[in-house]
């Protein structure tokens, strides 16, 4: 039996990790984090996630955060084959090409489209 492609979502509203698990294969397992520190440790007991989704800003209480640019730059060097697509409602073109310096599969905006989360998930060879 093929394992369930592991799917990392690392976002602190909770309504956003839950629309993201809504456009998810089917046979795909979520794991949520609601920090960058939460993220580290998931991934440190499970190993790379198949993909992982970040938002940009992981504490919406600190202005101008954008500790999920600082977790895509620790994923990238610490688990380099798995691919990240990055989000934010805050939709800065700079954000976006940050994202994508860093190394960043896709950007996404909030709020989510349908039609573009699906379409970024089937770019990403899920195992």
């Amino acid at each position: 039996m093929t394992p369930k492609p592991k799917i990392l979502i690392v976002d602190d509203i909770a309504e956003y990790a839950m629309a993201f698990e809504m456009y998810l294969p089917d046979d795909a397992e979520p794991l949520r984090a609601s920090s960058a520190e939460e993220a580290k440790t998931l991934l440190a007991g499970r190993g790379a996630a198949d993909l992982a989704i970040v938002d940009v800003r992981l504490d919406s209480s600190r202005e101008g955060d954008t500790s999920g640019m600082e977790l895509l730059s620790w994923m990238r060097k610490n688990y380099p084959q798995m691919p990240v697509i990055m989000v934010s409602a805050y939709q800065t073109f700079e954000y976006e090409v940050e994202a994508l310096e860093r190394g960043a599969f896709r950007f996404l905006k909030k709020p989510l489209q349908p039609v573009e989360v699906k379409a970024a998930l089937k770019e990403v060879p899920l195992s």
